[in-house]
C-alpha cells in the first residue's frame, strides 16, 4: 500500500471512529469560495458533535478520504451545473459505506447522511 492509499484508509477510519459518522449523521457544508469561471469551489465540512455541543471540522479528513485537493483554504470541488454540496456528500457516503454495507437502507448513497448547506 502506497502513502496516498494509506492516507485514504486512515482518513476513512478517522471519520468513522473519531468523528462517529454513520448513516443518519448530520454534516454541515459551508461554501467559502467560487472561482471566477464558476468551474470550482472551496468547501468546509463540519460534523455535529452532540455530546460536546459543537461543530468539528472534518474538511481535511474528507479530502483525504475522497482523494480530492484539500488545503487550509478548504476542499476543492471541481465542476458546475449540479449541486456540488450534494455531490460531495454523495461521494463521501459511497467511500465510507459502499452500497453493500447499507443493506437496511433504501435510497441513494448521499441520502443516508443528513447534510445542510450554510
Amino acid at each position: 500500500m502506497n502513502k496516498k492509499e494509506q492516507e485514504k484508509q486512515d482518513a476513512i477510519k478517522c471519520l468513522k471512529r473519531d468523528c462517529k459518522i454513520k448513516p443518519g449523521s448530520t454534516i454541515i457544508v459551508n461554501q467559502t469560495h467560487v472561482s471566477s469561471s464558476g468551474m470550482s469551489r472551496r468547501l468546509e465540512l463540519y460534523v455535529i458533535d452532540k455530546k460536546n455541543n459543537r461543530l468539528d471540522r472534518i474538511t481535511y479528513q474528507v479530502g483525504k478520504a475522497l482523494e480530492w485537493n484539500v488545503n487550509e483554504k478548504g476542499l476543492k470541488v471541481g465542476g458546475c451545473g449540479m449541486d456540488m454540496h450534494f455531490h460531495t456528500i454523495n461521494c463521501l457516503t459511497w467511500v465510507l459505506f459502499r452500497s453493500d454495507k447499507l443493506k437496511s437502507y433504501k435510497g441513494n448513497g448521499g441520502s443516508c447522511i443528513n447534510w445542510q448547506s450554510i
